[in-house]
């Protein structure tokens, strides 16, 4: 598990962390921004490394840097027990992840985030890459750093763009983590640019959420797909605006993806509230999947909204197609039962019969065995949901956030590159993350007429 440090000395946080690791050459690798601000700051305390400075900026995360940095590697002793401090934002700690994850076939890397977005996202989870033909993160790889040091002092010299942009993701952590002591409102009443003690406090509830989701789906085979809210559209308003040489910092299209999110979860007219949870980790939303395929993220649904079939199954009969649904009486003991076959003894139960185990498992821990509660019965995550949330969240947005460079004229096109994040097909239809529910996320699919339609009131 990458080590996470907190600290108002990030120099010496360094030096103790490189201390208890072994290794032979030391890097960093940092952008011309960084490197006027606080690159003697942090090689003081490592005077054997050899610093690599890349152009600043997003339009440089691509193919040419990426080979500067493999060639620096390459032509100045770098080995396969060599270590790169990747020092600076997102694209330094992509590119950076990058770099260290292909050369040599892996070598280990420590990221010191000197921004808020990189600390709240980019720095954590081991996604690492490039931006290619025009497309965000087109090629990368998964490279979990070996540790991560955090420091707020560097968010002083941050523009309020920058403030804003990171912002957003401490946002989107905190819409889908279950239980944390804020409500939907007061998080959107907060003034990130004070960096006070809430935006502190939030920005440990993100790193802590995103810490626990990674290292239970290092791959993106299940939950980690929640991470992915208002990423969809991001990615699509990030690479238009590529393509245009107009770029867009990347948490002002997280910002704005959050919203079409937020107005689909209620144009889909989801579930108030998604009714199951795993209660081995009641405070994470349920990672249960289709045990018949592992690879899919499939959250359980009721019948209240039956359009969207639950692609869990009978793990007994795994070739058999059953759905779930609450039964009209939930006064008998095993409320759930199987759609297919409803005069069958139900093989799913809830917590109101431990008894009886559940077919389902936890992929993330299979050999635990994972019962099924009704959040009915759990604290409510929030009183927002569905057309409440999205408004309220559209008024934090107009008052917090510069508007999209697009028009309703790119709607189509916008729609389109959504489409084209393959991940993100199922047989023509785009998989969003949704949010029924604060802290209770789920994935639901969209045409593109429908993800086209939503999206024109949003542009100018």
């Amino acid at each position: 598990m990458t080590k996470v440090i907190e600290t108002s000395t990030p120099a010496s946080a360094l030096a103790s962390t490189l201390s208890s690791i072994p290794s032979g050459s030391v890097f960093i690798l940092t952008d011309t921004t960084v490197e006027k601000l606080y690159l003697n700051q942090i090689a003081a305390a490592v005077p054997q490394a050899q610093c690599i400075v890349l152009p600043a900026g997003e339009e440089h995360k691509n193919l040419e840097s990426l080979t500067k940095v493999w060639e620096f590697l390459s032509t100045h002793g770098g080995t396969r027990s060599s270590i790169l401090i990747n020092l600076g934002g997102g694209t330094i700690t992509d590119l950076g992840g990058f770099a260290a994850a292909t050369f040599k076939r892996g070598i280990r890397t420590i990221n010191i985030p000197t921004t808020l977005l990189a600390s709240a996202d980019a720095s954590l989870g081991g996604k690492t890459g490039i931006n290619f033909c025009g497309l965000k993160n087109e090629i990368g790889a998964f490279h979990d750093p070996e540790a991560v040091i955090l420091s707020s002092s560097f968010f002083r010299t941050l523009p309020d763009t920058e403030i804003l942009s990171g912002w957003a993701e401490v946002v989107k952590m905190a819409l889908i983590t279950p239980g944390i002591p804020y409500t939907p409102q007061q998080i959107f009443d907060i003034n990130p640019l004070d960096l006070d003690s809430d935006v502190s406090e939030l920005l440990k509830i993100a790193v802590e959420s995103k810490r626990d989701i990674t290292t239970r789906d290092p791959h993106e085979h299940g939950i980690r797909a929640f991470l992915n809210l208002g990423h969809t559209a991001a990615h699509a308003f990030e690479s238009l605006a590529m393509q245009r040489h107009t770029p867009i910092p990347h948490g002002i299209a997280v910002a704005h993806g959050i919203l079409l999110a937020l107005t689909l979860s209620d144009s889909a007219h989801l579930p108030a509230a998604s009714p199951f949870v795993d209660t081995a980790n009641p405070s994470v939303a349920s990672p249960l999947v289709d045990t018949a395929n592992p690879s899919a993220t499939a959250l359980l649904s009721d019948t209240a909204n039956p359009s969207v079939a639950s692609p869990l199954v009978d793990t007994v009969n795994p070739s058999a197609t059953a759905l779930l649904s609450d039964t009209a009486n939930p006064s008998v003991a095993s409320p759930l039962v199987d759609t297919v076959n409803p005069s069958a003894t139900a093989l799913l139960s809830d917590t109101a019969n431990p008894s009886v185990a559940s077919p389902l498992v936890d992929t993330v821990n299979p050999s635990a065995t994972a019962l099924l509660s009704d959040t009915a019965n759990l604290p409510a995550a929030s009183t927002l949901s569905g057309r409440d949330l999205a408004k309220s969240y559209s008024e934090f947005l107009k008052r917090t956030y510069p508007s999209l460079p697009f028009t309703k004229a790119d709607a189509h096109h916008l729609a389109e590159l959504m489409l084209h994040d393959k991940k993100n097909q199922t047989a023509g239809t785009i998989r969003f993350i949704t949010l029924p529910t604060v802290g209770y996320p789920a994935i639901t699919p969209f045409t593109l007429p429908q993800i086209e339609a939503t999206l024109l009131p949003l542009l100018n």
